[in-house]
């Protein structure tokens, strides 16, 4: 992949936009991988459970790997080793109300190959930002990549299959989750709060109950699935963004173009009478100099000199 230099990418960044040229520094990241080693990022609210979520699938019993809590505690992307070949990176929270937090956890989410994407079904079903967030997410991929890469999960089910209304919202939100990606992906419902709770009082049930397991397990075939081939999904993405990038300068061109063409016009409508009085009188001029070229080659003839009549038709 062809590494853009500063001044590079700020004219990218003039005819194309800021998310562009994320994705392009994201891939660069994951194409300078020389090794088959991925990134699983999440990503969702900031009250979402994402963090005690990558803190259960890390087995952290004693002392959280990623900071947890109600408001926000990760600005920039937390990352921890998961495995010898995997990373797992925590992203900020996603808030409508603050755009650029929402564009540091996009830019974080460019580096990675896979992504968790989390809800707290507690709260019912996915929210507006939530769903405009997932919904642009898909934009900047194809359905096959989002079945390959995107995996959405409900947190803190211990807080909810028991209320009225849960299994209502858990349907809503597959259904959201669909329209949003546009396919199907896969959807998992755990709980971390019983995998801590399963460990530290040692029941096997409610650690199985938690599906942090299964869905540890699941993740890890995934991510091996994906390492398979990590090559050629990286290389697949550079040239679709390539594809774009071009398409975008191009619309750019047809643009700039219209837009000179139009204005040009514009130029011509508002002097169109200097114009056309400047023409009457270039035309005037022009028969004047033909009458008077065509008088001195009659007096040339008519005097003798016929030698100036080639002088003449050349000063013509």
């Amino acid at each position: 992949m062809t590494v853009l230099g500063k001044q590079d990418l700020e004219k990218l960044r003039d005819f194309t936009n800021e998310e562009t040229i994320q994705k392009w520094l994201g891939l660069e990241k994951r194409l300078s991988v020389t090794s088959k080693k991925i990134t699983i990022a999440n990503t969702g609210l900031v009250n979402s459970g994402k963090s005690s979520l990558f803190n259960a699938l890390l087995d952290s019993f004693d002392k959280r790997r990623f900071p947890e809590g109600a408001v926000r505690t990760t600005t920039r992307g937390d990352r921890e080793k998961f495995t010898n070949s995997i990373d797992i990176l925590d992203t900020p929270g996603i808030d409508a109300k603050d755009g650029a937090d929402d564009a540091v956890a996009f830019k974080v989410l460019m580096e990675a190959d896979l992504i968790v994407a989390v809800h707290n079904i507690h709260l019912g079903m996915l929210n507006r930002s939530e769903y405009e967030w997932l919904s642009h997410i898909a934009k900047h991929m194809k359905k096959d990549e989002i079945k390959k890469r995107v995996i959405f999960v409900c947190t803190w089910i211990d807080q909810s299959e028991r209320q009225t209304g849960y299994e209502s919202a858990l349907k809503t939100t597959k259904e959201q989750v669909f329209e949003a990606f546009g396919t199907e992906i896969p959807f998992w419902e755990v709980s971390a709060k019983r995998y801590f709770t399963g460990h530290e009082k040692n029941r096997s049930a409610l650690i199985n109950a938690s599906k942090i397991p299964q869905f540890k397990a699941f993740l890890l075939e995934r991510a091996s699935e994906i390492q398979s081939g990590i090559s050629k999904q990286r290389y697949a993405e550079f040239l679709k963004l390539c594809k774009e990038i071009h398409q975008k300068l191009r619309n750019q061109q047809n643009m700039l173009q219209k837009s000179k063409t139009q204005k040009i016009s514009e130029i011509e409508n508002d002097h169109s009478f200097e114009f056309e009085a400047w023409n009457a009188a270039l035309t005037h001029f022009d028969n004047l100099r033909d009458t008077v070229w065509d008088e001195l080659r009659e007096i040339s003839y008519e005097s003798g000199m016929a030698q100036f009549v080639d002088k003449i038709d050349c000063m013509k």
